[in-house]
């Protein structure tokens, strides 16, 4: 359906603002609603389970189009990936320090990027090598420290690195499906993916339940929790559809970078004009910054160069 549309820039936007969307639902539900690592889990598996249900509107939508076995057997290596990436994410973030955990995992994209220069001979230019380090600063810069009690150490370092590499092969294993024969398989790719990811966390949920480590929240009987619940479930299936999509329209060293780099700075203007959070000096720069990378990423420094002549 998507390719039918012909319009990756307004998809890439739709994508920028939905991952927004994403990360600020993800936010409250992480400070408010989760105490324990069966929470996070629990809202792993809403997640999984509510973009099962929009991937499967699109497959409706846009017909049954077989599942040959390598879509089938990648799916399921997405599916652990994912899950990998959820839960190392969710421990460097307990264990460690929010801006280095967040830089860190920001410079996945070069693995992608790395991915379609080798083997799909995509080209990187000198403005996107530079956008790409300016969008670390802006991760740095947008993520406050003040408060931060949280110090660096080698048990951090190894959840950290992991979730680097497994939020890099998400990217990599995008572009597999999307470069192969199997491409119009897309829909139901992910479909399997998510029916995967929900059996996986679901079975983690029943490991920690026989461990004694049982869900605080009850979002059936707390609304604003259920909404939360709902909102970020949907908005992650949409940016799964969207983003496997782009993975097949744009080179990695453009498209992952400025997915990367738009949603924090859309994340960000989010929660300083929704949800009211403090506009700190270091937060104004990490936002500019991020603006310049997005220029150099889009090759509009490149273009104003060229008009003066440099």
């Amino acid at each position: 359906m998507l390719e039918t549309l012909n319009q990756p820039y307004i998809i890439l936007a739709a994508s920028i603002l939905i991952t927004a969307g994403v990360r600020c639902f993800s936010n409250i539900y992480s400070k408010k609603y989760t105490n324990n690592t069966a929470d996070t889990a629990f809202f792993t598996l809403c997640s999984a389970a509510l973009s099962l249900i929009v991937v499967l509107v699109f497959v409706l939508l846009d017909g049954f189009r077989g599942v040959s076995w390598f879509t089938f057997l990648l799916a399921i290596l997405f599916a652990a990936v994912s899950f990998i990436n959820t839960y190392t994410a969710t421990r460097a973030l307990v264990l460690g320090p929010l801006a280095y955990t967040s830089v860190i995992a920001a410079a996945s994209s070069i693995i992608p990027v790395l991915y379609g220069r080798i083997f799909l001979g995509e080209q990187i230019t000198v403005f996107q090598i530079i956008g790409m380090v300016l969008i670390l600063i802006s991760v740095f810069l947008s993520v406050e420290t003040q408060g931060e009690k949280k110090k660096a150490s080698l048990r951090w370092l190894g959840y950290a690195l992991l979730n680097f590499l497994m939020n890099g092969t998400i990217g990599v294993l995008q572009k597999i499906h999307r470069a192969s024969a199997h491409a119009h398989e897309s829909n139901e790719y992910l479909l399997i993916m998510f029916f995967f990811m929900a059996l996986i966390t679901a079975g983690y949920l029943m490991i920690l339940r026989k461990k004694g480590t049982v869900r605080s929240a009850k979002p059936l009987k707390m609304p604003k929790v259920f909404l939360v619940l709902l909102a970020a479930g949907v908005s992650a299936g949409l940016i799964n559809v969207l983003n496997l999509y782009l993975s097949g329209a744009f080179d990695a060293a453009f498209l992952f970078p400025v997915l990367n780099g738009g949603g924090t700075l859309a994340a960000l203007i989010l929660a300083f004009v929704v949800f009211k959070e403090k506009f700190t000096l270091r937060r104004s720069i990490g936002l500019a910054v991020g603006v310049l990378a997005l220029m150099f990423l889009f090759g509009i420094v490149q273009i104003i160069l060229k008009q003066l002549g440099v």
